[in-house]
């Protein structure tokens, strides 16, 4: 059982690979040294048997559980779910011992995780992710937020988990597309540090897509031990963490500018990194070639390279403007010199005007 260290000075925990670990969770929650009782909140898309699943598992162990759904679907991460969530924790009642548990996405983890980081100042969570793109980066990291209409994850707070459990079964259950969309996270993996998994993820798009245990089993190790590495040497994004933002300062604006209804995350994420790559051609070593090749694999993996429908350029402007690496009114990216190596720098105006117009957006 492949086992993963976010080696924090103070807050140091594991991520816990496999199959059949939700059944296990009240076990993992006792070795943590945890206390309850146990908040725990599940995305409404989450299937009945693993939210059964996850609550009898902690019944066993002797915790008390509450289970508190929320709506599926990015508008979830609300001020109006927050307040929900903050008022039903006080009707527990949950104190400094208590936990949460976060089942189900990135939505939730995220969600959930807030909550979790602002309730009497803080307690502990613990994520459980069910999709692929919670599990090899939105459960891992500490990063909990929620969305305001002017863009996404604008208010939030940097609260690390006491434990985050990968059980690989639910994976199964994935609709298609959300299955894909996690894939975006793990290509973003491959440009910012691994050639190796870039390439493996070529070489074995077939067993992937087929969901083999195996092969699913080792995108999501390997996804995780980048993260870690990263976090552990710059937890707070003073640095070095910005570049796990390949592919989203323009796919954030996707998503913001649609209002958050079109695109899956890991889908905006993935014509981010085509945009980004756009902007990256000619420096060092990256050209279109290579360019060519990030669009050849996220389309073999089934995920666009392109807005499906136009959006105001203007308006995916602004929304950039309003990334959390914008500095002075200017608009930084994560551009890549090569598979392997990025680095984050300003980028003129009329530059992510022309790519994103070769992404389909519309002047006007």
């Amino acid at each position: 059982m492949p086992r993963v260290t976010v080696a924090l000075p103070g807050a140091a925990y594991e991520i816990v690979i496999g199959s059949g670990l939700i059944e296990r969770l009240g076990e993992w929650c006792r070795a943590t040294d945890l206390g309850g009782p146990i908040a725990l909140v599940v995305d409404s898309g989450v299937p009945e048997r693993w939210r059964e699943a996850a609550a009898g598992a902690l019944a066993q162990a002797g915790y008390r559980v509450e289970t508190i759904e929320v709506p599926s679907g990015e508008a979830s991460k609300s001020l109006a779910q927050l307040e929900r969530l903050y008022r039903r924790f006080a009707a527990i009642p949950l104190d400094r011992g208590s936990t949460v548990v976060a089942l189900g996405g990135g939505m939730v983890g995220d969600l959930a995780g807030f909550a979790a980081a602002t309730f009497l100042r803080g307690i502990a969570l613990v994520q459980l992710p069910t999709t692929l793109l919670a599990q090899v980066d939105a459960s891992v990291g500490g990063k909990t937020a929620i969305d305001l209409p002017e863009g996404k994850n604008l208010v939030g707070a940097f609260h690390q988990p006491r434990l985050v459990v990968c059980d690989l079964a639910p994976l199964r259950d994935l609709p298609d597309a959300d299955f894909r969309a996690g894939l975006a996270e793990v290509v973003k993996y491959g440009v910012i540090a691994d050639p190796a998994l870039f390439a493996a993820l070529e070489e074995g798009r077939e067993a992937i897509l087929a969901r083999e245990a195996d092969a699913i089993g080792r995108l999501v190790t390997r996804s995780c031990e980048i993260k870690a590495s990263v976090v552990s040497r710059d937890e707070r994004e003073a640095g070095l963490r910005e570049i796990l933002n390949f592919g989203h300062t323009i796919g954030h604006a996707i998503e913001a500018a649609s209002e958050y209804r079109a695109y899956r995350h890991g889908e905006a994420v993935a014509i981010g990194m085509v945009g980004a790559a756009m902007l990256s051609e000619g420096m060092a070593a990256w050209s279109e070639a290579e360019t060519a090749r990030l669009r050849a694999l996220l389309t073999a993996l089934g995920l666009p390279t392109r807005l499906r429908a136009p959006l105001p350029v203007e308006r995916l402007i602004a929304a950039a403007r309003r990334d959390k690496k914008a500095r002075g009114g200017s608009l930084r990216f994560v551009l890549a010199r090569r598979l392997g190596e990025v680095e984050v720098r300003a980028v003129p105006e009329a530059a992510v005007r022309a790519a994103l117009l070769r992404l389909g957006a519309t002047e006007g």
